[in-house]
């Protein structure tokens, strides 16, 4: 098995998978909390805000971060924390999310 992979199961088995339910419009979004921070993961345009992605998975989308496989597994088998919120949170998530992802991303350089 690979190092991904097992990282990916490991992630699945700890519980780091998210679905965020935001209602009624039904939007999703999908969290994987990793060693470094919550990453956004979107399985359907196979995109992840972590740094493996940008440095490893674009250009070669057969190599996948952790988290887009643990996305990927936690679905399968349908082992991922459920949270229902509601449509007028999702902007406030998303600002939240991102100011965070911004803030690791400022600690790097």
């Amino acid at each position: 098995m690979k190092r991904g992979e097992e990282r990916a199961r490991k992630l699945v088995e700890e519980g780091c998978v998210k679905r965020l339910l935001f209602m009624p419009s039904e939007r999703i979004l999908w969290i994987v909390v990793g060693d470094e921070g919550d990453n956004l993961v979107d399985k359907d345009v196979n995109f992840c805000t972590c740094s493996h992605f940008y440095f490893r998975t674009i250009g070669q989308p057969s190599n996948l971060c952790a988290h887009l496989a643990a996305l990927d597994l936690a679905v399968a088998s349908r082992r991922y924390e459920s949270l229902t919120m509601s449509d007028a949170e999702y902007v406030t998530v998303l600002r939240l999310f991102f100011s965070d992802l911004l803030y690791r991303l400022s600690r790097r350089a």
